[in-house]
C-alpha cells in the first residue's frame, strides 16, 4: 500500500493488478484506476510515487521497473517498461527526494540504481551487491526495504537479518559505508532520520543505529579523512574516493 504525497491518492495491492483509490471524501474511499501489466495480467508488487506525486513506480514478476504517469490518477499512463534478464522479481522500490532516481531491491542480493529523469525511457546506472560476511560465512538474501537520506546522497538496504549503508552521492559508482548487523531476524523496514545520522531498522525488535561517523563522511569526506588516517589522502587514494573533485591537500599540520 501506498499514499501519494498529497494524501488524496492510495494504490493497494490486488488480486489482478493495482487498485488506485481516491481518498478526497475519506468517509467514502472511491476506486478510480487499476494498473495492470499486459504481460502477465497484472502489476501487483511493490510501489512508490514520486515526490511530486505526478509519477508511479512499480515492479512485476517479468519486469524490473515500470514508470508510470500520474498526472490524471483516474487514467494513469504506462510511460515505460524496463526488462532486465538478469535482475530476479522486485521485492521493494523507493524514490529519491529530487525525484531523478529510483532505487530496487530484488530477490536475489542486488538492489539496482535507476537514473528516471527521463522518465520515458529509464537508465540502469549501477548494481549494488547486498551480501555480506558473518565470520567465514557469506549471507545471501533478497532485499526487502530501501530508504534515501534527505539529501538523497545516502541509500539503505534491508536485507535478511542485517542493513547495507551506501553511498550513492555518484549514482554510477556507489560506495558501500557500513553493514548494520546483529539482529535476531529478517529486517523487513528501514528508516533514515531527517538529519542523516540514525537509522531505524525492524526486525523482531526495532533497532535504532548511531550512522553519524558514516553521515559525516558523506558530507565532509576530507575532514573525515584527515581524522581516521591523520595524514589526508594521497593523490591515488584521492582519484579513487573523491574522482569529481580536483586533488588538494586536506589535513592541516
Amino acid at each position: 500500500m501506498e499514499f501519494s504525497p498529497d494524501g488524496h491518492t492510495a494504490i493497494t495491492n490486488g488480486l489482478f493488478g493495482l487498485h488506485v483509490w481516491d481518498l478526497s471524501n475519506r468517509t467514502h474511499p472511491r476506486q478510480v484506476a487499476t494498473l495492470t501489466n499486459p504481460v502477465i495480467g497484472d502489476a501487483s508488487g511493490p510501489m512508490a510515487f514520486s515526490p511530486d506525486g505526478q509519477t508511479v513506480v512499480t515492479g512485476g514478476r517479468d519486469v524490473s521497473l515500470i514508470v508510470w504517469d500520474f498526472s490524471d490518477r483516474t487514467h494513469p499512463r504506462r510511460l515505460s517498461s524496463v526488462r532486465d534478464s538478469d535482475s530476479d522479481s522486485l521485492t521493494t522500490v523507493a524514490f529519491s527526494p529530487d525525484g531523478r532516481t529510483v532505487v530496487t531491491g530484488t530477490s536475489g542480493i542486488t538492489a539496482i540504481v535507476w537514473d528516471v529523469s527521463n522518465r520515458t525511457s529509464p537508465r540502469r546506472l549501477s548494481t549494488m551487491e547486498t551480501a555480506y560476511e558473518v565470520g567465514n560465512l557469506r549471507m545471501i538474501s533478497a532485499v526487502s526495504a530501501i530508504a534515501f537520506s534527505r539529501d538523497g546522497h545516502t541509500v539503505v538496504a534491508a536485507t535478511d537479518v542485517a542493513a547495507i549503508v551506501w553511498d550513492i552521492s555518484d549514482r554510477a559508482h556507489p560506495h558501500r559505508l557500513q553493514t548494520l548487523s546483529g539482529h535476531t531476524g529478517p529486517v523487513n523496514a528501514v528508516e533514515i532520520s531527517p538529519d542523516g545520522h540514525t537509522v531505524i531498522t525492524g526486525s523482531k525488535r526495532i533497532v535504532l543505529w548511531d550512522i553519524t561517523q558514516v553521515a559525516n563522511m558523506v558530507s565532509n569526506p576530507g575532514d573525515q579523512a584527515c581524522m581516521i588516517t591523520k595524514r589526508g589522502l594521497t593523490a591515488e587514494e584521492w582519484a579513487r574516493y573523491v574522482p569529481d573533485l580536483p586533488y588538494r591537500r586536506i589535513c592541516r599540520p
